[in-house]
């Protein structure tokens, strides 16, 4: 079981989601949970995520907050206690090599007394 939960949300703009997801996706082979959260109303974004085949929920509505609040609350009900839980939107692009270097500069800052929350 990973210790790492990674909720991808999105809403339309396939052409950011088509670019930024494949990153997640391949990682969560290896990395993490990937729990997509997506609240697209147009055809072309509902077919980018049903197409994914990845955890998800649809419908998410409410804006940008509420899908955040959404899927937050989601995961911290999940029966996984997962040590870490990281957001990401469709329009943040990921370098293919970030989930080490993101988790080391965790352990650094929890070494030196640093709290993360």
């Amino acid at each position: 079981m990973s210790r790492v939960a990674i909720a991808y949300l999105t809403k339309d703009r396939p052409e950011l989601t088509a670019m930024t997801a494949p990153v997640l996706i391949e990682g969560r082979k290896r990395y993490f949970d990937l729990f997509w959260f997506d609240g697209s109303k147009t055809e072309a974004g509902l077919k980018i995520f049903n197409d994914s085949k990845v955890l998800g929920m649809t419908n998410v509505i409410g804006g940008a907050d509420a899908a955040i609040v959404f899927a937050l609350t989601e995961l911290l009900k999940k029966p996984a206690k997962y040590e870490y839980i990281g957001l990401c939107e469709n329009d943040v692009l990921l370098h293919p090599d970030w989930f080490g270097p993101t988790m080391a500069l965790f352990k650094r800052c929890l070494d030196e007394g640093l709290p993360l929350g």
